[in-house]
C-alpha cells in the first residue's frame, strides 16, 4: 500500500474513532479516485432505521492551495462531472454551515454543499450527518455525494469514503459504492 493511501486509510480510521465506534454502530468504507481533475460520484445507501455520518478523507498537498466541497442531492444527480468551484469556494464556507438549503449553496446545479476545507495538513476530511433513515430495517435510504476540488490538487487525487451507521438492531452496514 503507498505512502499516501496508508495516511487515507489512517485518517479514516482515526475519524471513525472520533466518531465514536462503539457497540451498535458499523462501518463500512471505500476508496475512491477524483477523475477529471477533481470529481467523484458517490451513492451510499443506508439501512431503515439507521442513523448514518459519512466522512471523506482525501490526501492533500498543503502548499498547492486545494479547496474541496462535498455535495449532496435528495436523488440522482441532475449534474454529473467535473466543474470550476473557484468562484463558489467563498460561499461554500458558510454554506457548509447553514442547516438551510439556499440556492448560492447548490453551485452549478450540482448539489448542495455540506462540507468544505482548505488544505492546510498532508489530509483533509470532510464530514456531514447524512440524518436517520425512516423506516424499518427492510428499508433503504439512499444518498448520492459529490466531492469537487479545486486548484492545484495533487495528481489523480485519492480519498476514502467511511460510512458509521447507528440504530436499534443493526443489520446489514451500509453500502457506499463509487459511480
Amino acid at each position: 500500500m503507498s505512502s499516501p493511501r496508508r495516511s487515507l486509510v489512517a485518517l479514516a480510521l482515526a475519524l471513525s474513532a472520533v466518531t465514536g465506534c462503539r457497540e451498535g454502530e458499523q462501518i463500512a468504507s471505500s476508496e475512491i479516485a477524483l477523475a477529471d481533475g477533481g470529481y467523484a460520484l458517490v451513492r451510499v445507501e443506508v439501512p431503515g432505521a439507521q442513523e448514518a455520518r459519512v466522512t471523506v478523507a482525501l490526501e492533500a498537498s498543503p502548499r498547492d492551495g486545494a479547496f474541496y466541497a462535498l455535495l449532496t442531492e435528495d436523488d440522482a444527480p441532475r449534474h454529473v462531472g467535473w466543474f470550476d468551484m473557484t468562484p463558489y469556494a467563498k460561499d461554500a464556507r458558510s454554506c457548509a454551515d447553514s442547516p438551510r438549503r439556499e440556492a448560492r449553496c447548490n453551485p452549478e446545479g450540482a448539489g448542495y454543499v455540506v462540507a468544505a476545507a482548505e488544505t492546510s495538513q498532508p489530509a483533509v476530511a470532510l464530514a456531514h450527518d447524512l440524518g436517520k433513515c425512516p423506516g424499518d430495517s427492510e428499508d433503504t435510504c439512499t444518498f448520492y455525494l459529490a466531492v469537487v476540488g479545486t486548484g492545484r490538487l495533487p495528481t489523480s487525487p485519492r480519498a476514502t469514503v467511511t460510512v458509521t451507521t447507528r440504530g436499534p438492531g443493526l443489520g446489514e452496514p451500509a453500502r457506499v459504492t463509487p459511480l
